[in-house]
């Protein structure tokens, strides 16, 4: 029911951002025709014109993905899935105001694993990751100097499938800083109150145009877009700020404790990127991720257990510490 609710969640905000952009198209090339005929009823502006200039204004951007591994961070945390986001903009101060919404679906959960006494198999499957999800973003981004620009807002992560962790949300906080010299380098950092989670990401990107090349064979707008990214993760809280009942615990309604975890991780891609239109553009690259979380994972006994009592926790999804993936995409901005 919950994949059902977050499917058609992800074909509404595609179908608004579908619907936005006609309506702000059409906006573009009838605001002055609004504003004469406005003016023409008894002489008065009847306010149409300001209306359709503050639509005009909002910016839009649809993406519809399908990756072959869903990665996050450096870790995987489902299989294949669409990967639909949905993003809009509007200019405040020097800046722009944004909120956008991803939706994460996956078509392959992953491997399960099983937590209860003795042998695996005694109680309920769990999901190792949170592929299954939808984050909520709001944020203001603006450029500071001729050179930097700064973006901080906020992140709401639902988790939709229940995990081996036992919490279904995180709240989460960030600041980052971009150059606009060669590379375009930026740093990030992020807090995430639920996991007591902190993460630091610097990346470097840059965008080769080979026109000059495919334009004598009648193919324009094409570029290889290149990226890396490095980044560190330390949380206090691992198995996040709403852990789930211990179900073999003496006492009634113990929680699991907090689980410490950190580790590095990083990534490499590559995008072969063609230009269709004035708004849209098909995308299908290769990425590569790894982390050092180990691959054995841990297994615990939690206090208040009874002997035999044990939780799994894989260190990475069917131990994959390094992966490969593609990823095909078709992008609308406006």
């Amino acid at each position: 029911m919950k994949k059902t609710i977050s499917i058609l969640a992800a074909i509404a905000a595609l179908g608004v951002t579908s619907a936005f952009a006609q309506d702000a198209s059409s906006t573009k090339t009838s605001t002055s025709t609004a504003s004469r005929s406005a003016q023409s009823m008894n002489g008065k502006s009847q306010g149409t014109s300001d209306e359709y200039t503050y639509i005009g204004e909002l910016s839009a951007v649809g993406d519809f993905r399908v990756a072959s591994e869903s990665v996050w961070r450096g870790k995987k945390f489902a299989g294949f899935a669409v990967q639909p986001m949905v993003k809009l903009g509007y200019p405040v101060w020097e800046g722009e105001l944004y909120a956008s919404a991803f939706f994460g679906i996956p078509v392959d959960e992953g491997p399960a694993y099983f937590d209860g006494p003795g042998a695996p198999g005694l109680t309920r499957a769990v999901s190792t990751g949170n592929g299954d999800k939808a984050d909520l973003n709001f944020g203001y981004s603006m450029p500071v100097t001729d050179m930097f620009s700064i973006d901080f807002g906020y992140t709401y992560h639902w988790f939709f499938q229940p995990n081996i962790y036992d919490y279904d949300y995180s709240n989460e906080i960030y600041l980052g800083a971009t150059a606009n010299v060669m590379l375009d380098p930026a740093l990030y950092v992020y807090y995430d109150w639920d996991l007591e989670a902190w993460t630091i990401q610097a990346d470097v990107s840059y965008s080769f145009n080979l026109t000059q090349y495919t334009g004598g064979f009648g193919i324009g707008g094409l570029s290889l877009d290149l990226g890396a990214y490095l980044g560190w993760m330390f949380a206090d809280a691992y198995n996040g700020g709403t852990r789930g009942v211990n179900p073999f615990a003496t006492t009634a309604g113990t929680k699991y404790p907090k689980w410490e975890n950190g580790y590095t991780y990083g990534g490499l891609k590559a995008d072969l990127v063609f230009q269709l239109n004035d708004v849209a553009k098909a995308s299908f690259g290769i990425q590569w991720a790894g982390n050092n979380d180990g691959k054995d994972g841990l297994t615990v006994t939690p206090a208040g257990t009874p002997a035999g009592g044990r939780i799994f926790i894989p260190a990475n999804q069917g131990n994959h510490e390094s992966m490969f993936w593609w990823e095909a995409a078709v992008t609308f901005s406006f």
